[in-house]
């Protein structure tokens, strides 16, 4: 790991595939970079899976919609969801989730905007990192629900935002109920990623419905949001062709995986 004190650039892209700069104001900052990535991904071999990056032709705004979109099934891992590779706002376990994003530039190199979802912001935070250390090139998107928007909040006003428990424990996805995002992961946030936008509950049940339709496919709220980014918001999202969403988990309860099944029978 790595010490930064020098002032953060005034944009957080683009940006040097070799450093990253700190806010000197919050004091030394303990920073991944991509050789503490690579480690981590030796380090993970034999506990993670690597997961399979699918394309979706299924998932389309429209008939006349001519991008196209390809899942990271992290739902796939042996737990059902991500957390194996590490959570929320730790360098290590930066490091540990931006094997997320090797694994997607090692199977989709052409990749050209990236969806993750946001909730503590550890994922978004690794993932980033792997992409924009690897090609500043590519696009990194987070996706949050709208009813718990912290981290849309904090990364446009450039300071922590802090929601209240009630707030954040209106939306469904209740793996993104976090008030606020880490501190540590802030600073990769604002460095590596592009653009923080939120969605419906209602976009985020829609999302799920058309993901139901695959066993391989099947997403929890949380795991969802990536998607129905995709699907509802592509005003929103960079001008590009090749798309990666992160599935970030398939937990989902048994009531609600029948009634998301109903909804797609004719």
């Amino acid at each position: 790991m790595r010490e930064e004190t020098e002032p953060a650039p005034p944009s957080c892209c683009p940006l040097a595939a070799h450093s990253l700069k700190l806010e000197a104001s919050r004091g030394a900052r303990t920073i991944v970079i991509l050789q503490d990535i690579q480690q981590a991904q030796q380090r993970l071999r034999g506990v993670t899976v690597h997961t399979p990056l699918v394309e979706a032709p299924q998932l389309r705004a429209g008939p006349v919609d001519r991008r196209r979109l390809f899942l990271k099934l992290e739902n796939l891992q042996p737990i059902g969801a991500f957390k194996l590779r590490g959570a929320y706002n730790d360098e290590k376990i930066i490091a540990g989730q931006g094997t997320m994003g090797l694994e997607i530039l090692e199977d989709l190199p052409q990749v050209e905007v990236v969806l993750v979802p946001v909730g503590g912001g550890g994922m978004i935070s690794g993932v980033a990192a792997a992409i924009k250390l690897s090609d500043p090139s590519i696009k990194v998107i987070g996706v949050e629900p709208a009813l718990a928007a912290d981290a849309q909040a904090s990364f446009r006003s450039g300071k922590l935002v802090q929601l209240t428990a009630e707030e954040v424990t209106r939306t469904q996805a209740d793996g993104l109920r976090t008030q606020s995002i880490g501190e540590l992961n802030f600073e990769h946030v604002r460095a590596y990623v592009d653009d923080i936008i939120t969605v419906s509950e209602e976009e985020i049940h829609a999302a799920m419905a058309q993901l139901a339709a695959s066993p391989k496919t099947i997403a929890e709220p949380s795991g969802s949001v990536a998607v129905a980014g995709f699907l509802f918001h592509a005003n929103e999202l960079p001008k590009a062709t090749i798309h990666a969403a992160v599935i970030s988990g398939g937990n989902i309860e048994p009531t609600m995986l029948s009634e998301l099944r109903s909804r797609n029978r004719p």
